[in-house]
């Protein structure tokens, strides 16, 4: 008697679960709330949409920003029907490139756009970056959408999400690691796994403090201190990854090349590290990241920054140091990795000078002069 009733309650409760699974994913493939740039391990972008982000809360921030997807899916003005004749660019990149809470005039790849516009004639730039992609992601958008487009040059701030990302490993084609190709298997299949595999995503990312639109302050927090040796074991563990994000670059150049498209690189900045802020007063080495501080997280950001060149050197591409050149001022950051308004401004500043120079020697036929 007792068993039967056992197996009465556990029939009745995996029925139940059974039940709600099955109306989760059939609602949510009539209206899905979360739309996902990800599905499984394909990148699924979003046309023609548009958000409004009310109430911003940030130094040197808008407080109403509009978010606007164009046809193709990216920040910017439609492509011309004679995109071929034009000196067409695409930035790519995790949250640093998408600008997310910065109103679209005011992005850097926008002012950007602008400063190449005044010396370089049909200047077609979109913003291609995506909240929370690391290198395997710009590898899939160039792989799955990039390539067909056929920009002239593509444009690459990268590192910010590859940094202690022991899961994106050479051996997995994937977005996860080698035990969890069950679980982007049913992702592809199921939206109901798909929301639940963004989420988990999106866990990851707020534990690095890589989430856009949360309110931050550098006031207020204890210094931690790390000692050499801890920094010493911290930076070893890293160097496995530092070498598998070099061989992604790798393959981020041949897919471009092999598609005739120029890649730029441009290392990536961040408030912390070795300095004082000039804006609080506040010891940017000694203030708490986690369970580190300043000072390690700016020396992990150094060796993926240093990869980047040291690849883009051997492989003859072009890159532009912003990492060592970007002010670590609460000025221009509105937290630890993301720009603002003014931060964008200054990007731009340090990013048009050179690349107006390289594709003038580049594409010398789109040259105003």
């Amino acid at each position: 008697m007792r068993f039967r009733r056992i197996w009465k309650y556990t029939y009745y409760t995996g029925f139940l679960i059974a039940f709600t699974l099955v109306a989760a994913e059939i609602i949510l493939r009539i209206y899905n709330p979360f739309p996902m740039s990800v599905t499984g391990d394909k990148i699924t972008l979003h046309p023609n949409t548009k958000w409004i982000l009310e109430n911003v809360v940030g130094p040197d921030l808008d407080k109403t920003v509009v978010v606007e997807k164009n046809s193709l899916a990216f920040r910017g003005p439609e492509p011309p029907k004679d995109l071929q004749n034009y000196l067409s660019i695409l930035t790519i990149g995790g949250s640093t490139t998408e600008c997310l809470i910065i109103n679209q005039d005011k992005t850097w790849p926008t002012l950007l756009s602008n400063q190449l516009s005044i010396v370089l004639r049909k200047v077609w730039l979109n913003n291609a970056g995506l909240n929370g992609h690391s290198t395997h992601g710009h590898i899939k958008i160039l792989q799955d959408y990039v390539v067909k487009l056929k920009p002239k040059v593509c444009i690459f701030l990268v590192g910010c999400n590859d940094i202690d990302r022991p899961d994106l490993s050479k051996s997995d084609r994937t977005i996860f690691n080698e035990n969890q190709n069950f679980i982007i298997s049913l992702a592809r299949h199921s939206v109901l796994a798909n929301v639940g595999l963004n989420y988990y995503r999106h866990q990851r990312a707020k534990q690095r403090q890589l989430t856009v639109g949360l309110t931050y302050t550098l006031k207020g927090f204890p210094q931690r201190i790390i000692s050499e040796s801890e920094t010493s074991e911290i930076l070893l563990k890293l160097k496995p990854d530092v070498v598998r994000y070099g061989e992604r670059l790798k393959e981020i150049i041949n897919i471009c090349r092999t598609a005739n498209i120029i890649p730029v690189f441009l290392t990536q900045p961040c408030l912390l590290g070795n300095s004082i802020d000039d804006m609080t007063g506040v010891d940017l080495a000694t203030f708490p990241f986690g369970d580190v501080n300043g000072a390690v997280v700016w020396s992990e950001y150094k060796m993926y920054n240093a990869e980047t060149i040291r690849i883009c050197n051997d492989e003859n591409v072009k890159v532009i140091d912003l990492a060592n050149n970007m002010p670590k001022s609460s000025k221009y950051f509105y937290d630890a990795f993301h720009y603002n308004n003014a931060g964008c401004r200054k990007l731009c500043e340090l990013i048009a000078p050179q690349l107006q120079a390289y594709l003038k020697e580049k594409f010398p036929a789109f040259d105003l002069k």
